[in-house]
């Protein structure tokens, strides 16, 4: 296949010689250049968009025979033709052919610019590793009595950390068993009234649980 580059220089070379035949008229240059550009422009731009790309949502390549039916997605229209008119269509409009559904028979298919889509893509994927790296674990620990005052401290701390996209374990201590065995109900009244008023901004992932003498309860970002 000639690219654009070889193409130019056979059109330049066929009215260079066709003015050379003519030994009475004179053609510059830039007319040569103005009929190529007029006559053979389509033929050109034809051979730069035939390079389309075929492939699935990973980034490969897809191969499928030409005379096999595919659902074509264009814009809000959805068409079953066979793969090769897609092809022809593909490089019709300078686009690409992007499979988003390969395990439907037909497959379907979508016009698209494949780099813009593999791009995009890669973006998306780099900012949900991004989020998953910055989310971490924070410990918040509060008496099994804890008064008013405390309790508000403690809540917007948490908020604080919940906003900044952090996971919250929430641990309600008694000093001893005696400690626990007088206040034992306190600990999950606590933790489901911090859950209650958080309600807004965070779900409880991991429900109360006892382990020896502490309360713990994992509260996570609404947006997680």
């Amino acid at each position: 296949r000639k690219g654009p580059i070889t193409m130019w220089r056979g059109v330049v070379s066929t009215f260079a010689s066709r003015a050379a035949t003519t030994s009475w008229q004179y053609v510059s240059l830039s007319q040569v250049a103005k009929r190529a550009a007029f006559q053979f422009a389509p033929v050109i731009l034809r051979s730069v968009h035939s390079k389309i790309r075929a492939i699935d949502t990973t980034g490969k390549d897809f191969h499928r025979e030409h005379h096999r039916q595919v659902l074509l997605v264009d814009g809000g229209d959805t068409k079953e033709i066979e793969y090769g008119m897609a092809v022809q269509k593909a490089q019709k409009m300078g686009l690409d052919l992007v499979v988003v559904d390969p395990k439907k028979d037909p497959p379907v298919i979508k016009l698209l610019d494949a780099n813009k889509f593999l791009f995009e893509k890669q973006k998306q994927k780099q900012a949900r590793n991004k989020q998953q790296k910055t989310t971490t674990l924070k410990e918040v620990r509060l008496g099994a009595r804890t008064d008013p005052h405390d309790f508000a401290v403690k809540m917007k701390k948490i908020s604080q950390l919940l906003e900044k996209n952090h996971k919250v374990k929430v641990v309600i201590l008694y000093r001893n068993p005696h400690d626990f065995h007088l206040h034992r109900d306190e600990g999950p009244g606590t933790l489901n009234q911090l859950a209650a008023s958080l309600e807004d901004k965070a779900k409880v992932e991991a429900e109360a649980k006892l382990h020896y003498l502490r309360y713990t309860m994992v509260l996570a970002p609404r947006s997680s």
